[in-house]
């Protein structure tokens, strides 16, 4: 995206300053050879922003779609997660993630070059920046659990201590309380708050920015 964003930027001060200057050559002085010059830079640069601005709408939809396919992948493990898991269960979920490849996701997001600022604000702050860390929370005592699957480190209680310290950062449990004639009732309930906050996301403001917001409800009510 950057190297077409440059394109367009350099070929519009081109295009702009030729024609202006063709302008004043042909009216102010009737300077007929440094006209027709400017006239012909003029034309080369238009060529080269229209490429340029169609090669850049291009890739900055491929782009979009990377990072929209890899967050989803990241997502996808943290939906795998269950609260019932036993330790050793929680303990190889960790593991897994811990050594997941996170190269071709933090790739895509250093890939956007957008002309308004805040398009790539949005993305780095409502769903990049909270997954990371996130991501490197859940893996960091890493260490730790390979001690304790090797038998180096092994320590149940603080493995649990371990997991407890992690679980709440993406899980969300929520007891509620219900009087019935045969006494109150607490059900809880829990939700992946990580894996449903970035969805919101990647399917509302996101989604928009990827396709535009008349393509993406088109999208959106084929897909329904």
């Amino acid at each position: 995206m950057t190297v077409y964003k440059r394109g367009i930027i350099v070929s519009s001060v081109l295009c702009i300053v030729s024609l202006i200057i063709a302008i004043v050559l042909n009216y102010g002085f009737e300077e007929t050879f440094w006209c027709n010059v400017l006239l012909g830079v003029f034309g080369s640069s238009f060529l080269t922003v229209v490429t340029s601005v169609i090669g850049y709408r291009h890739e900055r939809r491929m782009v979009l779609e990377e990072f929209y396919t890899e967050t989803l992948k990241l997502i996808n493990r943290f939906n795998k997660y269950q609260t019932d898991f036993s330790l050793e269960q929680k303990i190889d979920f960790y593991l897994d993630l811990a050594d997941y490849d996170t190269a071709d996701w933090d790739f895509s997001v250093g890939k956007m070059d957008f002309f308004n600022k805040d398009k790539w604000k949005y993305i780095y702050g409502e769903i990049y920046k909270p997954l990371l860390d996130i991501y490197n929370k859940a893996c960091s005592h890493s260490l730790h659990f390979r001690m304790h699957k090797n038998g180096t480190g092994r320590n149940e209680a603080v493995m649990q201590t371990f997991i407890d310290e992690i679980e709440p950062c993406f899980i969300e449990k929520k007891t509620y309380t219900f009087q019935t004639e045969e006494g109150d009732f607490h059900p809880t309930s829990i939700r992946n708050k990580i894996v449903d906050d970035i969805l919101k996301e990647l399917d509302g403001r996101y989604y928009e920015l990827m396709y535009g917001r008349k393509k993406a409800q088109t999208i959106k009510e084929e897909q329904k």
